[in-house]
């Protein structure tokens, strides 16, 4: 009998051992796994510029402020991600740009998507792009929603170039005196592309706090999604980002 309890008791001692082992284990794999999501890419983001005709205006000042300047980002991951104020889904995307000529002024989503994408506007548009994990978008984020405002000295090309300087080793700049011409001299010192291809979402419109403010130009104008007060078919607008 005593050598049945010893045995018993060995027994149970060895199944804490193993149940406790077995614990350890699943605590250092949780723990790998949380590392390597933290390390692991969840968004391709996208710097875009397309500038019309020279590199240069020729005024007298030589600046020229034409052009548009914008982000895109891609979802690559498995999860849903906030992007500025805007959740993504698997494969899907979001542009963002500043603008001075739209009502409100300041951040627009997918205005650039539509110009693109339906218009095949921004033609000759260069860009550079990295993947970014989760922690560089927070990062990205804490710019977008700190940064949603435009002005003539901080346009389009600021929010571009910040946004992406704020996460990226690659440094951008658009100049002293910021203009998208400035910032595509700038990305062209890279290994660049042309005309690259921007993620579609026809979710156009801006936030006003934490509220989204839809703008579809593809809704009627007798349904609820219209709410624009100007075209979003004149190009000679739509590509270039400075107040009339």
């Amino acid at each position: 009998m005593c050598r049945f309890k010893s045995v018993k008791k060995l027994f149970c001692l060895c199944s804490a051992g193993f149940f406790a082992m077995l614990s350890l284990i699943a605590v250092i794999f949780a723990a790998d796994i949380a590392v390597a999501s933290a390390d692991s890419y969840v968004a391709n983001v996208a710097i875009f510029v397309a500038v019309d005709g020279n590199d240069s205006d020729g005024s007298s000042s030589g600046i020229n402020s034409s052009g548009h300047a914008f982000i895109a980002v891609t979802n690559i991951s498995m999860r849903t991600l906030t992007v500025g104020k805007k959740e993504i889904g698997f494969q899907g995307g979001v542009t963002l740009g500043t603008w001075g000529n739209r009502d409100p002024q300041g951040l627009w989503y997918n205005l650039e998507s539509y110009t693109v994408n339906h218009l095949n506007g921004y033609q000759n548009r260069v860009s550079i792009d990295e993947n970014v994990t989760l922690s560089q978008l927070q990062t990205i984020n804490t710019y977008i929603n700190t940064h949603e405002s435009w002005s003539a000295l901080s346009n389009c090309s600021t929010f571009a170039s910040g946004v992406w300087n704020s996460f990226s080793d690659t440094k951008v700049s658009c100049g002293v005196i910021n203009t998208p011409t400035n910032l595509k001299k700038s990305i062209m010192q890279y290994n660049y592309s042309t005309n690259k291809d921007v993620v579609v979402n026809m979710s156009i419109g801006y936030y006003i706090n934490t509220k989204f403010y839809l703008n579809n130009p593809l809704a009627t104008k007798n349904s609820l999604d219209w709410q624009t007060s100007f075209s979003f078919d004149d190009l000679s607008v739509l590509e270039k980002c400075e107040a009339a």
